[in-house]
């Protein structure tokens, strides 16, 4: 089928309107009103290109604005070999409950498979704050990381927890290509809610290079 380029003999270009209702903000089709959801994905703040870092800190989150916060990680790279990339509040008593569960393939094509890794996950009994995202990051120029964080249940209205759940893709340094996701809560004291002040990211050995960018995401209505 041709682009079509015309409408009633007018040019396609040149329509600002639908039956005289004024398109360009989306409010009305045929006098029906459209609901569309704005500022959905807003930069809140990023951290590009920095280099040789023992933590990098968000402390801007906007709470109250955004009921979730995306964070963006575009190769991490590791100082260290056999390094972990974990996440944090910063709030000394805030402790977290995760799981951690990976797809993994060697280079040689010698190994592959996947599983859920009990020994990776966070308990809030053992008052644990650094919860794992990605594993085993090394120092080659290959050996990169990247991937997504969402936190949800910022409402400071609300006594609820903060839940999380994070997806990376990644090479370690033993060679192998890694899917890995994990997922959990963050409480106050182990027990109870309070709002978040900020997140810190750091590797359990070294330091490490990277970009990481933080989004409020707007509530659809």
């Amino acid at each position: 089928m041709p682009d079509i380029e015309k409408i009633n003999n007018v040019a396609v270009a040149s329509i600002s309107k639908l039956d005289s209702i004024t398109f360009a903000d989306g409010q009305k089709v045929n006098n029906q009103s459209v609901s569309l959801v704005t500022d959905n994905h807003v930069l809140i703040e990023e951290q590009v290109g920095f280099t040789n870092q023992s933590t990098i800190t968000f402390d801007e989150l906007e709470q109250g604005t955004y009921n979730a916060l995306m964070f963006q990680f575009i190769n991490i790279h590791s100082d260290d070999d056999n390094a972990d990339f974990r996440f944090a509040s910063t709030e000394s008593d805030d402790y977290v409950n995760s799981t951690f569960w990976e797809m993994y393939h060697d280079e040689a094509d010698s190994s592959s498979g996947h599983e859920y890794r009990a020994n990776d996950d966070t308990e809030l009994n053992d008052d644990v704050a650094q919860a794992m995202m990605a594993r085993t990051l090394g120092s080659g120029s290959d050996e990169v990381a990247s991937g997504y964080l969402w936190i949800y249940g910022l409402d400071n209205d609300h006594n609820l927890g903060k839940n999380w759940y994070s997806v990376f893709s990644s090479m370690s340094y033993n060679d192998y290509c890694y899917g890995q996701t994990a997922g959990g809560t963050i409480l106050h004291d182990g027990s109870t809610t309070q709002a978040i002040t900020g997140i810190e990211f750091t590797m359990d050995s070294g330091n490490f290079d990277g970009t990481i960018r933080l989004f409020g995401l707007a509530e659809a209505s």
